[in-house]
């Protein structure tokens, strides 16, 4: 139950996202999707899926975890300026990429 909603709302390069990763730290009081979530789990029943998953890899020594996190290294794990990771929190503007209506998406055309 979310007592007293947070919304983090500011300008491009204003440090909200900073501010929203440090919210994003502690777990007990704040939440936020997580950059794996983001892609591949926007519904509830592929998060339902994943969290599953993880908990069958995990009874197999956690390979697949493994082999995630060698991927989220090798792909996110070169940046500087934006840091970014498939494990840690992010900013939702993502999720409406899969309607097309993210700012974001403008970047590619």
């Amino acid at each position: 139950e979310v007592k007293t909603p947070c919304f983090i709302v500011g300008n491009a390069r204003s440090g909200t996202t900073w501010f929203h990763r440090v919210l994003a730290k502690d777990e007990t009081h704040f939440t936020g999707p997580k950059t794996w979530e983001l892609i591949f789990a926007q519904p509830v029943t592929y998060r339902y899926l994943f969290y599953k998953l993880g908990k069958v890899d995990a009874f197999f020594g956690g390979i697949g975890f493994k082999c995630v996190r060698w991927i989220d290294t090798f792909c996110f794990g070169k940046s500087k300026v934006h840091p970014i990771s498939l494990m840690e929190a992010e900013e939702d503007e993502w999720l409406m990429a899969q309607v097309c209506c993210c700012q974001l998406l403008a970047l590619i055309f």
